[in-house]
């Protein structure tokens, strides 16, 4: 079972992403923090990692950079948020997918369902 590390501030959010991620057969850890992700990440040892783009204690770009530059563009990540127009960051960090939040998830497990059979 292919593992996903979910991060973001929103716990509504959260809650909708990780148990439609699970429904669809992935093992899911969550965090609210990007910082408290990033500290367990070796441990944890995930396949994807999936990041809001807009949170308090830590930028989705700036989570980016970090796996990028600890894992030389090995781990997957795909950027979620509520809006599009933070979109254009996560183009030029070259992340594996982009989705844009949304109440049926659908677009989400297609992105994670692409990013993981590569």
């Amino acid at each position: 079972m292919k593992k996903i590390i979910l991060i973001d501030d929103n716990p509504d959010d959260l809650l909708l992403m990780s148990q439609t991620l699970e429904y669809a057969g992935y093992h899911v850890v969550t965090y609210n923090k990007a910082k408290d992700a990033l500290r367990d990440m070796s441990s944890e040892q995930p396949d994807l990692v999936v990041t809001d783009m807009v949170m308090p204690d830590m930028e989705g770009f700036e989570t980016v950079e970090y796996i990028r530059s600890e894992y030389h563009n090995k781990l997957p990540v795909i950027i979620t948020s509520g809006s599009s127009k933070y979109f254009y960051l996560a183009e030029e960090l070259e992340v594996d997918g982009i989705c844009l939040k949304s109440s049926n998830c659908a677009e989400l497990i297609d992105q994670v369902s692409k990013v993981l059979e590569q």
